[in-house]
């Protein structure tokens, strides 16, 4: 066996755009055996329209590195909807999200990782379009954490266009300490207690199930398929938006969001759904798929 061990330091970029989320540069640094051994550090800035930082400290633990530490942290500037009873865009907010949490997870079973995480998040909100009924909100800041539960089974024969193989991802979180306010002409104070249930202060509990299948029909063949499904006790109509799924659009930038092709992107916000994926993948020449 030869092997080439990865440098120490990596820089690396890229440019990305896409009709949805326009265009943006990212950079990368990777800081390998930083402080102690077997460790990687992971610094990841997009300067885009809708800017996004993400850090990443991973350390292997024990002699057969099947076990590990993981910390890491989010901030995200994006737009978020928010809905009303029946489905319609009542507002549209200037989001800022942060996000941190530590992890310990285990990879003793073949192609499979579990373990929790324990994350804490806060979002500020800033409205951009609102309607009458709103006209004097000018803020909301929500917090919480939240405990998971996750396990990862992939072995999927390629990381971009994989021919066959199986992706398996489930999560079960319980989020506490809820907490938020709303803030009236910049003057006026909310909590939760004043918010008449606009706020779920009570603890959220959900599960995740995503099973993504390719079964390969000939050698330039596969079928690809997805399915979904989110179960939450998350109250309707709630302003907790980073406890929904954002559902649509093509490639979704945004957290806990999920692609639907043919509408709007963050067109649906979601406590509880099933989301299913059917199509054909078909290798015309080398790394050229329809």
């Amino acid at each position: 066996i030869y092997v080439v061990e990865k440098p120490n330091i990596e820089l690396r970029f890229s440019y990305h755009y896409d009709s949805e989320n326009k265009g943006g540069i990212i950079g990368n640094v990777t800081l390998r055996n930083l402080l102690i051994d077997r460790s990687r550090f992971i610094f990841e800035a997009d300067l885009a329209t809708h800017p996004n930082v993400f850090l990443d400290y991973f350390k292997y633990l024990g002699h057969h590195q099947n076990l590990a530490f993981g910390a890491s942290g989010v901030w995200s500037q994006n737009e978020l909807p928010a809905y009303d009873s029946i489905g319609n865009t009542s507002a549209l907010f200037n989001s800022n999200y942060n996000s941190g949490g530590v992890k310990l997870q285990s990879t003793i079973l073949q192609s499979s990782t579990f373990g929790a995480e324990l994350v804490w998040s806060s979002l500020n909100l800033k409205p951009k379009i609102i309607g009458d009924d709103l006209r004097a909100l000018t803020r909301i800041k929500y917090n919480n954490t939240a405990f998971k539960v996750f396990y990862k089974y992939n072995n999927l024969n390629d990381r971009f266009f994989p021919t066959r193989g199986m992706l398996i991802e489930a999560t079960a979180t319980t989020t506490t300490k809820l907490n938020g306010k709303l803030t009236i002409a910049d003057t006026l104070s909310l909590g939760p207690d004043e918010l008449g249930g606009l706020l779920q202060t009570s603890g959220i509990t959900s599960v995740d199930l995503t099973i993504n299948p390719i079964t390969q029909i000939s050698p330039k063949v596969s079928l690809i398929t997805k399915a979904r499904m989110k179960i939450s006790t998350i109250g309707s109509n709630t302003l907790n938006l980073s406890e929904y799924d954002f559902v649509g659009g093509f490639s979704p930038s945004y957290i806990n969001s999920n692609e639907y092709y043919g509408v709007g992107i963050k067109e649906f916000g979601l406590g509880n759904y099933f989301y299913g994926r059917l199509g054909v993948q078909w290798e015309v020449f080398h790394n050229i798929y329809l």
